[in-house]
């Protein structure tokens, strides 16, 4: 039983370490969500400057990134964007509300 624990332990700490590794930065996060909501954009809409440009630029700045070690969030005005684990960013269709 102790060795089943030990095991279990290990792949755990593993895993853990892992998560450490490949916790994706604030830059993988302003990627998928450019990459993500400029599909959604009228792209006629920025005559005077590339839309990539623009919405980099603004993500850079409003942009609040928290790493928890094994995972990060980001988020915009109190709303959830993103969540990244394991070396992806996944972006939320849907932001959601903090409370």
């Amino acid at each position: 039983m102790k060795k089943a624990i030990a095991i279990i332990v290990l792949v755990l700490l593993i895993l853990a370490g892992i998560c450490a590794v490949t916790n994706p930065k604030k830059e993988a996060h302003i990627d998928a969500i450019q990459e993500a909501y400029m599909g959604k954009l009228d792209s006629n809409s920025f005559d005077f400057l590339d839309g990539k440009s623009l919405t980099r630029i603004v993500l850079n700045e409003t942009l609040e990134y928290k790493s928890y070690g094994l995972c990060s969030t980001s988020s915009v005005m109190n709303r959830n964007l993103a969540f990244g684990i394991f070396g992806h960013v996944f972006v939320l269709d849907q932001p959601i509300d903090k409370k």
